[in-house]
This record gives C-alpha cells, sequence and structure tokens, in this order.
C-alpha cells in the first residue's frame, strides 16, 4: 500500500481528522497572529466548522454507523474545547468574541442528521436492489 493511500485512508477516521484540523488550526494561527491579533479566533472558527462538515461526511461513508458516530461526537467535542483554549492562550481573554464559534455549532448537528439520511437513503436502496445475477 502506498503512503497516500494510507494517509487517505487515515483521514477517514474521526480522530486522524481531528487532528489533522487542529495542526492545521495551530499552523494558520501561528501565522496570522502577527498580521491581525483576532486571526487565531477566525481560524479557530474555520477550524471547527471545517471538521463540523467533514467529519459527517466520513460518516455518512463509514462502513459501520454507531461506533464513528460516537467518535465523531467525541472528537467533535474535544476539538471545539481545545480550539477554544488554545484560542484564549494566544489572545488572552476572549470574551464576547467567542460567538464566532456558534456559526460550528450550529453547523454539525445538522450536518449529523444530513449524514443520517444519507445512510437511510444508501441502506433502502441496497434493500430494493435485486441480489446479482437476477434481472
Amino acid at each position: 500500500m502506498r503512503p497516500l493511500d494510507r494517509l487517505g485512508r487515515g483521514l477517514r477516521t474521526p480522530f486522524l481528522q481531528g487532528a489533522a484540523v487542529y495542526v492545521l488550526f495551530l499552523l494558520v494561527s501561528l501565522v496570522a497572529r502577527r498580521a491581525a491579533p483576532a486571526a487565531p479566533l477566525l481560524a479557530g472558527a474555520a477550524a471547527v466548522t471545517l471538521y463540523s462538515v467533514t467529519g459527517p461526511l466520513a460518516l455518512a461513508m463509514a462502513p459501520s454507523f454507531w461506533r464513528p458516530l460516537l467518535s465523531t461526537l467525541g472528537t467533535w467535542l474535544g476539538l471545539f474545547v481545545a480550539v477554544a483554549a488554545t484560542c484564549e492562550k494566544m489572545m488572552g481573554r476572549v470574551g464576547d468574541d467567542a460567538m464566532v464559534f456558534l456559526g460550528a455549532f450550529m453547523v454539525f448537528p445538522v450536518a449529523l442528521l444530513g449524514a443520517g439520511a444519507v445512510r437511510l437513503a444508501l441502506r433502502r436502496r441496497r434493500a430494493a436492489a435485486p441480489p446479482p445475477g437476477i434481472q
């Protein structure tokens, strides 16, 4: 198996996706902090929103549903807390500016419902399809 195939397969797991998003957030916020003091907060909101979309997308295509769902929920919560704490450490007291995280907080449940709907539709399609060899 080629290294890029392993990387792609690994990024389908919720924890590694969350870790990759957190590392990307750290890199962007450390570089952009010099240009704008509020950059870590905006980068953090973008990172959590990115995972709020990509986590459920990977969940919709996972072979099983419930275990990856719990893993996605735990990873999202851990990423949310880690990014908020990192922003607090980089900027000092964040206060009301933390409201930028509300977008991610609202996107995640909708994306999870969408992943569940996709799973249900795929399951029904497989159940309605005739077995191979029968026309």
